[in-house]
Order: C-alpha cells, then sequence, then structure tokens
C-alpha cells in the first residue's frame, strides 16, 4: 500500500477521534430531555467509533487481495502497538468491523419500542440495559473466535506471502509467478515474516506438488462471521419496515406531542443513516471481495477498494446525528460561529495592533525628517 494511504488514514482517524468525542459531548450537554436512556446507546456506539478509529490510527491496517486470499495486514514499522499487541490488536479491528451492524440492531429495537410505547420499553429502562448491550460484545466475541479458529496465520499463508515455504522444498511455477505479483506490495518494502501481522481467508492454496485444494478452515469461520451480519441485518430490515409504517400511519394520529413526534422522525431517519454509512463504506465491499475469493477470482485493486473506504467510517457516521438531531445542530452551528467570531477578533486585533505599529512607525520617521531639515 503507498505512503498516501497511510497518510489519509492517520488523518481521517484523527478527525474521527475529534468527532466523536465531541459527538459525546454534545450528547452530554446538549440532549432533548425525551430522548431518555437512548443517549446512553448512542454513547455507546459513539465510544465504540471512537476506540475503533483510535485503534486505527495506531495500527493503520492495510487490506491485500488477490486470486482466493484475502488479508488483512498490520506492518510492524508502521504501527505504534507494541510488538507482542499487535496480533491481537488485529483480531480487534477485525473483530469490532463485524460488531458494527450489531450494535445498530440494538438501536433499532429501541426506536420502535419508544415510538410504539411497546413493553420491551422496560427492558431498556432498568439494569435489563446492560443485557441489551452485551449483545455486540458476544458478537465481537463470535467475530474473535472465527478469526483465531479459521483465520489466523498458517503455513499455506506464510508460503503466500514469502519463497521460503518449507525451508528448502521445491517452489512450483505456478507459486513463483504468484510471488512475482506479490513483490510489488511486500518484498520491495524489504518486510521479513516477523515483521507482517495478517488474518485473513486464503480458499485455494496450493500444495508443494503444484495442486489446488479447498481449505475448509476459512470457509466455515466466514460462513459463521456472515451468518451472525445476517442476524443482525434481518433485525434491522424487519424492525426498520415496521417502525417506518408505524411511524407513517399511527404515529401522526395518535396523541402524543408534536415534539416527541418530531423528535422520533429525526432520531430514526439520522439511525438509518448512520447504518446505511458503514454498509456502504466496509460491509458491501467486504462482501464483494469474499466471493470474489471463494471463487479465486479476486485482484490487488479490489482489496484497495475496502482498505480506503473503511478509513472513512469512523470519521463520517456520527455526522448524521450532528446535523440531523436538531438540538446538536443548533449547538454546533453556535460552536461554529463563535469559533468564527473569536478568529475573526484574534485577526482584527492583529490587523489592528500591525496598523497601529505602521502608522507609529511612520510619524516617527516623519518627525525624524523635519527635525534633519530643521537643523
Amino acid at each position: 500500500m503507498h505512503a498516501y494511504h497511510t497518510i489519509i488514514q492517520r488523518c481521517t482517524a484523527g478527525f474521527g477521534i475529534l468527532i466523536n468525542a465531541f459527538l459525546i459531548f454534545l450528547i452530554l450537554t446538549k440532549s432533548p430531555k425525551k430522548l431518555g436512556t437512548y443517549k446512553y446507546l448512542m454513547i455507546y456506539i459513539a465510544l465504540f467509533e471512537l476506540i475503533y478509529a483510535i485503534l486505527d490510527m495506531l495500527t493503520v491496517p492495510e487490506i491485500f487481495s488477490i486470486d482466493s486470499a484475502f488479508f488483512v495486514i498490520i506492518k510492524s514499522d508502521k504501527t505504534i502497538i507494541p510488538q507482542p499487541l499487535t496480533f491481537s490488536a488485529t483480531v480487534t479491528f477485525s473483530s469490532m468491523f463485524g460488531t458494527s451492524i450489531a450494535i445498530f440492531a440494538i438501536h433499532f429495537i429501541y426506536r420502535y419500542a419508544t415510538v410504539t410505547s411497546h413493553t420491551l420499553m422496560s427492558a431498556f429502562q432498568s439494569w435489563k440495559i446492560f443485557i441489551w448491550l452485551s449483545f455486540p460484545i458476544v458478537f465481537g466475541i463470535v467475530w474473535s473466535a472465527g478469526i483465531n479458529l479459521a483465520l489466523a496465520p498458517n503455513k499455506a499463508g506464510d508460503q503466500f506471502f514469502f519463497f521460503r515455504f518449507v525451508y528448502c522444498q521445491k517452489v512450483t511455477i505456478t507459486q513463483f509467478l504468484t510471488l512475482i505479483v506479490l513483490n510489488e506490495y511486500l518484498f520491495k518494502t524489504g518486510h521479513t515474516i516477523d515483521q507482517v501481522y495478517y488474518i485473513g481467508p486464503y480458499f485455494y492454496p496450493e500444495s508443494v506438488a503444484g495442486v489446488d485444494y479447498f481449505n475448509w478452515k476459512p470457509f466455515i469461520g466466514i460462513g459463521c462471521m456472515l451468518l451472525a451480519n445476517f442476524v443482525s441485518t434481518l433485525v434491522i430490515l424487519y424492525i426498520g419496515i415496521k417502525s417506518y409504517n408505524y411511524m407513517k400511519s399511527v404515529l401522526p394520529s395518535s396523541s402524543q406531542s408534536a415534539q416527541f413526534k418530531s423528535l422520533q422522525s429525526q432520531l430514526f431517519y439520522a439511525l438509518i443513516l448512520q447504518t446505511i454509512i458503514p454498509v456502504i463504506l466496509m460491509h458491501t465491499p467486504a462482501f464483494f471481495i469474499f466471493i470474489a475469493t471463494f471463487f479465486n477470482s479476486s485482484f490487488e485493486l479490489l482489496g484497495q477498494i475496502p482498505a480506503m473506504s473503511i478509513v472513512f467510517y469512523p470519521s463520517i457516521d456520527p455526522l448524521p446525528n450532528i446535523f440531523v438531531i436538531w438540538n446538536y445542530k443548533a449547538a454546533t452551528i453556535d460552536y461554529f460561529n463563535t469559533v468564527k467570531r473569536w478568529i475573526l477578533k484574534m485577526t482584527l486585533e492583529k490587523t489592528g495592533l500591525r496598523t497601529q505599529n505602521t502608522t507609529t512607525c511612520a510619524i516617527v520617521r516623519f518627525d525624524h525628517r523635519s527635525s534633519l531639515n530643521a537643523s
């Protein structure tokens, strides 16, 4: 991956840290009183994306895909994390990738319970809310287990990257040609096997005899992960459609106040936009790569697409809450105007000071010349 990717990744991750911290500040200080316990769910996802951005900045993960291989790679010379923790950071980063959809599923369930005054709402207003918050953690554990069991580094993956397959065993022509392609990615940077940490599926590795065979382990691992995400997606679609239909057909004629209806509409549409962003930037590109690698037809450019799009997720996803929810939008505009006035004031003060100094210097020079002429 080119150097500009590292720069873009760290800059966008830094912005993601700032924007999520700002959103948490808005939730704590500017939330409507009728927001209720939903603000804790909003803080939950903002903290999740804040941690995701921090991890992204520290590790600078890269993605490489070709033929039947798809690897998330972290290089020791780019990461700031200590070497003993690098592999754990790689697993955590990938697990958080899968957990994001589960978090939004919980939000949609809460939104439906609030809008319809469902009895399920009581489960979010007591200690049981911690049970709901634990579901994304369970999904993260499922992803971590799948990665460690099926997608962890192995001999086939090591062989994929380097000439030293099984020490001095014979290299086939196909393996040699594959490694020529990989030269563009790893060899020219001078990395060794000890400097690269990777996880990911390699569906059709090649044996020493030059015969491709199907690797079942990554297939089962990816299948379990996609199944977990599929369940979360079904929940989002089912609950989201029910919530939308209720808001369009029942809520307008209900006895709820206009303020309540407006707030629920703002929260619902902000949540929809928040959900669409990771689906477009992360899960859709990853899904197509999984399909391409399964059919042994992936290529390097296909892996670079999510490598670039994923980095924008934590910095863009908070924006719907900030600009769709009226309280947060108004507060943001006020803060922006305050900063703009402060910058303008400082500029005017500096400009005025320079003008004053210039005028004073001119007067001094004029007086000096006058005194010389008089003498």
